[in-house]
């Protein structure tokens, strides 16, 4: 897919802004943007979430109000709520545009966009800014086989261990979400951590054994720069799952370098590629799942794809 130019100054912006994103530093952060599009003369409207789920309600009602433009401030997990705020609000997804000001510390969508690690550069973008038709991700979480809860993503969704890393991260949250916080986090939780039985069924197979970690990706890194589904595409309708069966904690030790440069895939042994649109996770005993870093309702999971359906900025020509 090729990426198409948007006139971005022609339209109002509404920007959703996650103070908590980055510690204090956030709002000097914020009055350096806010600075830059006053000069540059775009319109926009603020608006702060400095709780959790606000971005998912001020975005839901601003959609509703006939906002369709949105800037998101902060990190994945911000960007999480705006697109959950838009697709819970029930407007045609399709006539809504989102830019994304990385202010996180993990900012792993946006590697996947190429997006510069400074937002000057970004806001330097706006005047020719590209877009592209992005595939979005659902997860309904089952119990009793009725629906419990149902998350938006827009990245990767994972279960198993990574949501149990996030798990412990939550714990002892930090302001300061670094590669090293999230590694210690990992290493932490692997001495503990046990692989459930699991039922995995996708468009043309079907596995039942003892899981690891699963990660459902429509973009390819998470934890903070792991590029644990390589392959991904998000303009394809297609999600990649990536499946690292039962393994033992010293070959996950041995191999993390692997994990971040997106390697082990042929690393290792344990770890399988399904391409599909639809993805059931079954198990006798609940376990986490996660989306964006952000844990979801635990239960049985059914994960499909919503193909090319909402307008995100990307820094990529083609996909």
């Amino acid at each position: 897919m090729q990426a198409v130019n948007y006139p971005v100054f022609t339209h109002d912006w509404e920007v959703v802004f996650n103070p908590n994103a980055l510690s204090k530093k956030c709002y000097l952060h914020w009055q350096a943007i806010e600075n830059i599009l006053r000069s540059i003369g775009l319109s926009y409207q603020q608006h702060v979430a400095d709780s959790p789920k606000a971005g998912i309600q001020i975005v839901k009602k601003l959609c509703l109000q006939g906002k369709r433009h949105f800037i998101a401030v902060g990190g994945d997990g911000t960007i999480n709520e705006v697109i959950n705020g838009i697709f819970l609000s029930g407007v045609p997804t399709n006539e809504v545009y989102v830019v994304v000001l990385p202010l996180g510390t993990g900012n792993d969508w946006t590697r996947s966009h190429d997006y510069p690690s400074d937002y000057l550069e970004i806001l330097n973008e706006l005047n020719h800014a590209k877009f592209i038709k992005h595939d979005v991700g659902v997860v309904e979480t089952m119990v009793d086989n009725k629906i419990e809860d149902k998350r938006f993503f827009i990245n990767i969704a994972g279960f198993g261990f990574d949501a149990a890393v996030i798990q412990e991260v939550n714990k002892h949250k930090s302001k300061v979400f670094s590669k090293a916080v999230y590694l210690f986090n990992l290493l932490k939780v692997l001495l503990t951590y046990s692989s459930n039985k699991i039922k995995i069924i996708t468009d043309d197979a079907s596995l039942d054994e003892d899981i690891f970690t699963i990660a459902v990706g429509i973009c390819q890194y998470n934890g903070n720069g792991m590029r644990q589904v390589p392959m991904a595409n998000p303009v394809d309708g297609i999600f990649d799952v990536v499946i690292i069966k039962k393994i033992h904690p010293f070959k996950v030790i041995k191999n993390v370098k692997s994990l971040y440069e997106g390697t082990h895939l042929e690393a290792l042994n344990e770890a399988v590629l399904y391409k599909t649109t639809k993805v059931e996770i079954q198990s006798g005993s609940y376990f986490a799942g996660e989306v964006e870093g952000e844990l979801i309702y635990q239960g049985n999971y059914v994960i499909t794809i919503l193909p090319q359906s909402i307008h995100m900025m990307t820094m990529k020509e083609t996909w």
